[in-house]
């Protein structure tokens, strides 16, 4: 039960990994 939760816990943290790198390469790039 516990496995479900820790496996969101990990895809939300990439996704906002993700999109942080791509709000960076936005801006600095842009």
């Amino acid at each position: 039960m516990k496995n479900w939760i820790e496996n969101i816990k990990r895809v939300v943290r990439e996704l906002a990994s993700r999109m942080e790198a791509y709000n960076y390469g936005r801006v600095h790039f842009a």
